[in-house]
């Protein structure tokens, strides 16, 4: 491999005067294959009257000189030939010659020469811009280890960068007393902290930091408005307080939003008392905020100590003067000062009160200002809605003849309770439209059922006839698409539930046709049965040629291109029927046995019915309404 060296020398001592022997002393730098040299190498020094060709003076030397990571040193001694000509210095590594010859001056000089990858470069010039290699001293003798020394002194600018017209018009860096300084010359100008330097960035490109000659600092901004702006885009978290391998944590922007970051639902921002580094207030990452409490379980928490005002909505001059929500042992509160305040339920439009609590417990529903006056008072003055609310249930688990129980909105627990009972005694003109109880939906069911007993109950029966004005009909899963589709069926009477399909099909020349039915209608039926009925003219060979299989069935017999009407019925059999079953014949449960549907046919009491319900008792007399005297 062919070794390239370049050689850099300082002339270190040159004697003044001339016209007798003068040896001097210079130090070099050799890199060797771009890398610092070292170890013992052979060089030759000659000098000559001329950078290129001219003559020889003197005789040559040659030293095995020492070179240690680079940097070496040699004393030279060409005899008496100095007479104030100009001398050149050449040097070779070896056989490898330097070029250029290097000017040996009367005062110590630093000098270049690179040749076949050689360069020893303590000063070197290239394009506009000068090297040093070694250290250099202002105002002191750059003894120490920085490479360039400004010496002791304090000012505010020991290094320009920039120097305008004025005197005091510098941006540069400097020292005062215990303070090291950037100096700009007033607060329009900025120190700028680019990624690129070089090019000089575009007129408007945006500098990673600035400092602006105010003091305000802009990280992603040049015109920071305050002591730090992060400049004006989004970012979920723009300051970092903590960062770590799950993530970050710190502050961000969003769309009109300043944002509290934490990676994950487990981390949480803390508020802290200043003496004692308690948690006071808890936001964590999931979105629950705890006062009293760093492990809020809701939205809000305030903590798990009891008081009568936790969450104080209004406070007067008095300490105890609260109002507000409270916490007692297993106990919510609405907590007032006194009786005479009150909770109260207003109408969003006028402000009017819809119900009201008073401290002393009782409860008034269109009371308004005044309150009510008993634990459940209920004033309405339209005649056309309810003026009162009266609610009776007796309970019994052994007697038959008592076993009702009737409420408003109510819960019963005996066999044969209810426990919502409506009844309407009007005898009027359009009583045959009153209903005991009534329901009401926009859009779902007025009136909504479920037993839990799928074999005995039933989620919605009728003691009676059923009348509907449109269809009854079967809502269930579709069977192909359950996950995304429903599938409506209409109701057909009779000792089994059946399944209705109908059309008309058009014959081939042959007098044949496959009729193609529904693709869910193997899954939900068994038990087919088939009308045919010749439409135009008679077909007396018309029959079924295939049974119903892969949802199809064939006709034949028929005339050709005749018109064919045809139904199908069957025994429903989805997975409902499948799964509950049906009974046209079943036997009584043993506590009904004896009772009837309808007692009467069969000569027996009222009593006797199953579905008898004795009225609820009443009060001897009605109590006044709150307006009546």
């Amino acid at each position: 491999m062919r070794n390239r060296f370049g050689l850099g020398i300082v002339l270190a001592t040159l004697l003044a005067g001339f016209g007798y022997a003068q040896p001097f002393t210079y130090q070099g730098m050799l890199k060797q294959n771009g890398n610092p040299a070292n170890g013992t190498l052979s060089m030759t020094f000659k000098l000559y009257d001329a950078l290129t060709e001219g003559n020889q003076v003197g005789s040559p030397i040659t030293q095995n000189v020492s070179v240690q990571n680079g940097l070496f040193t040699v004393s030279l001694d060409f005899g008496n030939v100095w007479n104030g000509s100009d001398r050149y210095l050449e040097i070779a590594v070896g056989s490898t010659v330097l070029s250029p010859r290097v000017k040996i001056n009367a005062t110590p000089y630093a000098g270049f020469a690179q040749t076949a990858g050689f360069a020893q470069r303590p000063w070197q010039s290239e394009y506009n811009r000068v090297y040093f290699y070694g250290h250099v001293g202002i105002y002191t003798d750059a003894r120490g280890p920085a490479v360039l020394s400004l010496g002791p002194h304090d000012m505010p600018t020991k290094l320009a960068i920039w120097q305008g017209s004025q005197p005091h018009e510098m941006m540069g860096l400097g020292v005062v007393p215990g303070v090291f300084t950037f100096t700009l010359p007033n607060a329009n100008n900025r120190f700028a902290f680019y990624n690129n330097p070089w090019p000089i960035p575009d007129e408007g490109a945006v500098s990673l930091m600035t400092i602006l000659g105010n003091g305000n600092v802009g990280i992603g901004t040049d015109s920071p408005a305050g002591r730090l702006s992060l400049g004006d885009g989004e970012g979920f978290t723009k300051l970092i307080l903590w960062q770590g391998n799950a993530g970050s944590m710190g502050f961000g922007v969003g769309a009109g939003q300043m944002r509290f970051y934490v990676p994950n639902s487990n981390h949480y921002f803390s508020f802290l008392n200043a003496p004692t580094g308690n948690e006071i207030v808890t936001i964590r990452g999931n979105g629950n905020v705890g006062i009293g409490t760093t492990n809020p379980a809701a939205r809000l928490s305030l903590g798990g100590d009891n008081a009568n005002t936790k969450l104080a909505l209004w406070q007067g001059p008095n300490s105890g003067d609260l109002m507000g929500f409270g916490i007692g042992p297993g106990q919510f509160r609405l907590h007032l000062h006194h009786s005479g305040n009150r909770f109260s339920f207003l109408n969003a439009p006028n402000g009017s009160e819809l119900m009201t609590i008073r401290g002393n417990g009782d409860v008034g529903i269109g009371t308004g200002i005044n309150g009510p006056s008993y634990r459940l008072h209920v004033v309405e003055d339209n005649r056309n809605r309810l003026t009162a609310i009266y609610g009776v249930h007796t309970y019994s688990t052994d007697q038959y003849t008592t076993h009702s129980t009737y409420g408003v909105y109510g819960l019963s627990r005996t066999n044969f309770g209810a426990g919502v009972y409506g009844r309407n005694e009007s005898t009027g003109n359009f009583a045959t439209f009153s209903s005991g109880v009534y329901g009401y939906c926009v859009t779902g069911s007025g009136v909504l059922g479920e037993t839990a007993d799928e074999s005995r109950g039933y989620g919605v029966f009728s003691f009676g006839r059923i009348g509907a004005t449109r269809t009854k009909e079967f809502l269930i899963d579709h069977p192909l698409y359950p996950e995304t589709h429903f599938l409506h069926h209409f109701c057909a009477e009779g000792p089994d539930p059946y399944n209705i399909y109908r059309g008309t099909v058009v014959l081939d020349a042959r007098g044949e046709a496959w009729v193609q039915l529904p693709d869910y209608f193997e899954a939900i039926n068994r038990d087919p049965s088939y009308h045919l009925t010749a439409v135009g003219a008679p077909m007396p060979n018309l029959h079924i040629a295939q049974k119903i299989r892969g949802n199809r069935f064939k006709i034949a017999g028929g005339a050709p291109r005749g018109e064919v009407s045809w139904e199908v019925k069957a025994i429903r059999n989805d997975r409902a029927v499948q799964q509950y079953g049906y009974q046209t014949e079943t036997e009584k449960p043993k506590e009904i046995q004896g009772m009837y549907i309808y007692p009467e046919l069969y000569g027996q009491p009222k009593e006797k019915g199953i579905f008898y319900r004795p009225e609820p008792v009443r009060p001897e007399s009605t109590p006044a309404q709150p307006n009546e005297k």
